[in-house]
């Protein structure tokens, strides 16, 4: 029995790492339909930039904890920069506090510019992270199998 559980966790811990892999190309992926819907709605609309997180906002994680500290009474920035990232990698976070640091603080061009700026800049961490899921995932499954079974046959 504890062979079993033993080898349940390693295969459990490999495909975990993997999950790991492809989530952060979700959250990215969510990440860039945001700042392409943002862009629109700030050419078409100059929406605040508080109506524009929550009306565009539905693909970011962070997204109802970051409206619940604005109605508590922090500014856009603020509670982005208290929200944004939780649970992220420390490279995807930076990206995103500092994001949020300049939405909301220029023109309407001034906007259009960083949301595009910042377009590029996650579009080449979501190419990243997408090679990186299609080379280590693969890989942390078969190492949590072979883990597995070498630490079952090591306690045989």
């Amino acid at each position: 029995m504890g062979a079993i559980l033993l080898l349940a966790a390693c295969v459990t811990a490999g495909f975990a790492e993997s999950r790991k892999l492809s989530v952060r190309v979700e959250r990215l992926e969510g990440f860039l339909k945001f700042l392409s819907a943002a862009k629109a709605e700030i050419r078409y609309t100059a929406s605040p930039v508080e109506r524009i997180l929550a009306r565009q906002g539905s693909g970011l994680d962070f997204q109802p904890g970051c409206l619940r500290a604005m109605e508590q009474g922090m500014n856009f920035q603020q509670a982005w920069e208290a929200c944004a990232g939780m649970g992220w990698n420390k490279t995807d976070a930076a990206l995103l506090r500092d994001f949020g640091q300049g939405f909301g603080a220029t023109d309407l061009e001034g906007q259009l510019a960083h949301c595009g700026l910042y377009e590029r800049l996650a579009g080449e961490r979501l190419e990243e992270a997408r090679r990186e899921r299609d080379v280590k995932s693969k890989l942390y499954r078969t190492l949590g199998v072979s883990g597995g079974i070498a630490a079952v046959l090591l306690f045989l």
